[in-house]
């Protein structure tokens, strides 16, 4: 079938609260899609490729080199879920993906670049705009990439949000789900991260609470209690600098526990200083690298705009998740 000249974008994610939690059947996390956008054209061509860029390398599948064009890469992956819900190979085109601006300053800003990325391609290869696909099966699809591109490891949270967009309550499992309206939480009103000097390799800190968790398990449990009942919280209240509290102490005992340096030094001046000008922060994610922060509601927030410093960028939310349209371009 001839493929139309297609744009599909997807936005980036942030995990606000329920760090590794996630990871177990039933824990709860709270996941945000994010700006900026992963961006893929799709044009006509005899065979199906995939190249493009992250803003620091470049990539292409099917490809002999190393990286994620490589067998057993995210792309790889990708191709091969999307193959496996279509029933048949996805069909030829040319895909240029472009994820640069979910980088800067030569690295990843660790808004779930790699998941948007799966999310953009696989809504691409499964139909597009055109309803061949919905939403919840690009998700599957997407996660199932995901995952097998980082080892069966990930609790999905990333590309759910960046699938369904906005703001939702996320329940970890082998068959996670993402809560959107009611009852899902409302983002924060002003959201901001702040970046860390050395970026996270999520995959061996993950490694490593597993690790633990098998070692300690009252321990394990007791966290997670600890965690989803912060969640619920917030959820309950909208006390979003509350909650990050909660959460950064949460986070701070267990990095501690696990030996995985979830505040090093950097971010954790960063976090003070953030403190010091009216904000609530904590780390996000795996951490180590990126950090979430609000205002508190009635202190008087110093610094305008709010933290204006290099390493701090205010967060948009995303109400939209991935998305795709016909460009009107003839196909060659």
């Amino acid at each position: 079938m001839p493929v139309e000249p297609l744009e599909c974008s997807a936005p980036g994610s942030v995990l606000l609260l329920g760090e590794y939690a996630v990871l177990w059947p039933g824990g709860l996390g709270v996941a945000a899609a994010v700006e900026p956008r992963v961006r893929v054209r799709v044009r006509a061509a005899r065979a199906l490729r995939i190249e493009g860029t992250d803003g620091i390398d470049r990539f292409a599948w099917p490809s002999r080199a190393g990286g994620s064009g490589a067998p057993g890469g995210l792309l790889e992956a990708v191709v091969g879920a999307c193959a496996r819900a279509l029933g048949r190979a996805p069909d030829p085109a040319l895909v240029t993906v472009d994820s640069g601006a979910l980088t800067g300053g030569g690295r990843k800003l660790g808004l779930g670049s790699s998941a948007a990325v799966a999310v953009a391609v696989t809504h691409a290869l499964l139909g597009g705009p055109c309803g061949a696909a919905s939403l919840d099966t690009v998700f599957l699809a997407a996660l199932r990439a995901h995952r097998a591109a980082q080892g069966g490891r990930g609790s999905g949270y990333d590309v759910a949000a960046s699938t369904y967009g906005g703001a939702g309550l996320f329940h970890g499992g082998g068959e996670p789900r993402f809560e959107r309206g009611p009852g899902a939480p409302a983002p924060p009103a002003e959201l901001f991260m702040i970046l860390g000097d050395r970026p996270l390799a999520t995959a061996p800190a993950v490694a490593r609470y597993l690790e633990w968790a098998r070692a300690r398990p009252a321990e394990c449990a007791r966290h997670r209690r600890l965690s989803d009942a912060i969640v619920r919280r917030a959820m309950r209240t909208g006390r979003w600098a509350e909650a990050f509290r909660a959460g950064r102490r949460a986070t701070r005992w267990l990095g501690e526990a696990i030996g995985v340096p979830v505040e090093p030094a950097d971010l954790r001046d960063r976090l003070e200083q953030a403190a010091a000008a009216g904000h609530a922060g904590k780390p996000a994610g795996a951490g180590g690298e990126l950090a979430v922060c609000v205002p508190v509601t009635g202190v008087p927030v110093t610094g305008v705009p709010a933290l204006a410093a290099p390493w701090a960028h205010r967060l948009s939310v995303s109400a939209a998740g991935v998305t795709g349209a016909v460009t009107g371009e003839i196909a060659p």
